[in-house]
């Protein structure tokens, strides 16, 4: 018996030791929870009941167009050149617009909406990203008329499709029937990533930002009242220093990456479109944020104290006193 410990029997006491267990049990924790809320949302939205917003858009369509020239013409939106609707992270939306009839000599034509004279509206563009990438949600129209039938309303009621779509899909609407001119829209419809989708890329960014950060030892560090041999009245053991310094450089550090998540992911429409650029760079301006707010923590915190006059003149006349001796002795 040599009383050495072969490589095997080394890792393994390393990995059996009640601190790195502990370890090894919050990390497998914190890896866990965004997975474990993703599958909650994921059965949560089984539950959405697609029909109860087609349904609001539901019509009997009209079963023919006004011939030749002959229908009520309609005037484009001034304010809404075309029909937008941001889906964004949501299962869900409904949205609409109005177009006003033309104005003639003998005064704005009304239309007619009757069951003889439906007016109706159909989708002759399918919203699309691409030729080969159409949009992969719901989408019904309804046209109603309003103001005294000098106004069509133009309704869509838009479901979401796959969740891990993005994009800007935009298709064509077409108000019609026997008494309207066939009036052509178009329609613009944005989605996203779900929110969770790019908090949980931000969480596993901030676990890295700490692995990272503790095993090049930045993450812990004290204050400097908590370094003193004689602490300073009032100031905190240095144990309890160090926990206070390091626990606050950890919070600013996820802090700074909150202005990321929005700055990144919620101002932009269409976030998940190219996922691997959009992923690397969410990932990468979070844990630049948390390093430059543990930076900041570092800087804060571990700057000296400044000293009060009456507590500089306390320590020169105690140094002085120490070097010279009393006054009595030299005398002698």
């Amino acid at each position: 018996m040599t009383g050495k410990m072969s490589a095997g029997e080394t890792a393994k006491s390393r990995w059996t030791s009640p601190k790195d267990l502990l370890a090894l049990l919050l990390l497998g924790l914190a890896l866990a929870i965004p997975i474990a809320f993703i599958v909650y949302e994921q059965v949560r939205a089984r539950d959405f009941d697609a029909n109860d917003v087609l349904d609001k858009c539901f019509e009997e369509q009209a079963r023919r167009a006004a011939p030749g020239n002959k229908g009520i013409e309609l005037q484009s939106n001034r304010a809404r050149p075309t029909m937008a609707i941001a889906l964004a992270d949501k299962e869900s939306a409904v949205d609409s617009i109005t177009f006003s009839t033309k104005v003639l000599p003998q005064g704005r034509q009304t239309v007619p909406d009757n069951p003889r004279a439906r007016t109706s509206a159909v989708l002759t563009e399918f919203p699309r990203q691409s030729a080969v990438a159409p949009f992969n949600g719901q989408v019904k129209t309804r046209a109603t008329t309003a103001a005294g039938a000098t106004v069509v309303r133009l309704r869509l009621c838009v479901v979401r499709g796959a969740p891990l779509k993005a994009g800007a899909f935009q298709g064509t609407a077409r108000i019609y029937g026997p008494a309207v001119a066939d009036f052509d829209y178009a329609v613009i419809i944005t989605q996203k990533w779900p929110w969770y989708i790019a908090a949980a890329i931000l969480w596993y960014a901030g676990l890295l930002f700490l692995i990272a950060a503790w095993q090049t030892g930045s993450l812990t560090f004290s204050r400097p009242d908590g370094d003193r041999t004689t602490p300073r009245a009032g100031s905190p053991p240095r144990g309890v220093s160090k926990i206070i310094a390091t626990g606050t450089g950890i919070v600013i550090g996820f802090v700074a990456m909150v202005p990321t998540f929005f700055g990144t992911y919620w101002n932009n429409a269409t976030w998940g479109s190219d996922p691997g650029t959009q992923i690397s760079g969410l990932a990468t301006a979070g844990l630049t944020a948390a390093f430059a707010g543990l930076a900041a923590a570092h800087k804060l915190l571990e700057k000296a104290p400044t000293e009060t006059d009456a507590e500089k003149l306390a320590e020169q006349k105690a140094a002085a006193e120490k070097l010279d001796g009393p006054s009595g002795s030299a005398a002698t």
